[in-house]
């Protein structure tokens, strides 16, 4: 019962992050191309209070999950399938503390929207980048998640 129970927790978390990281990749990076500059600051900025917080619990517990299935699992397919859930989640926090959040807070998070300095930095293009490798990652550990889930 407890490895069920472990499975849909990780399954939800891993599915609510994948979800997030998926609209940002369909709504928000058009949206974020077709604001000028100060709006597109002002924008992030706000979303980011709620969603920054959120996310590194969501992949972190959900990492830890998979791995801990990984051990429990009572098939070598199934927790290679959890395994390989785990690692991709590991790399959409790596992804994420190496280039993403770094690129915001340097040219997004500590700048006044209503004030953009002349020399302010567009980090658009290589957000957007990083943001779909990521996405792309969570979309491959939720896939992984859900076949070991599933898996007899």
């Amino acid at each position: 019962m407890w490895m069920r129970t472990l499975e849909v927790l990780a399954l939800v978390g891993a599915g609510t992050a994948t979800g997030i990281l998926v609209i940002g990749a369909v709504a928000l990076v058009p949206c974020f191309r077709a604001l000028p500059a100060d709006r597109y600051v002002e924008v992030h900025q706000l979303l980011d209070r709620r969603i920054d917080p959120l996310m590194p619990i969501l992949v972190a517990l959900s990492a830890v999950l998979a791995l801990v299935l990984t051990f429990a699992a009572d098939s070598t397919s199934r927790s290679v399938l959890f395994a390989a859930g785990a690692a991709l989640l590991v790399g959409v926090a790596a992804v994420s503390l190496s280039t993403a959040v770094p690129l915001l807070r340097r040219h997004v998070r500590q700048v006044d929207a209503s004030n953009l300095p002349a020399d302010w930095y567009d980090l658009r293009r290589p957000w957007q980048h990083w943001h779909l490798v990521r996405t792309l990652l969570a979309v491959g550990a939720l896939f992984a998640i859900a076949s070991a889930s599933v898996a007899s």
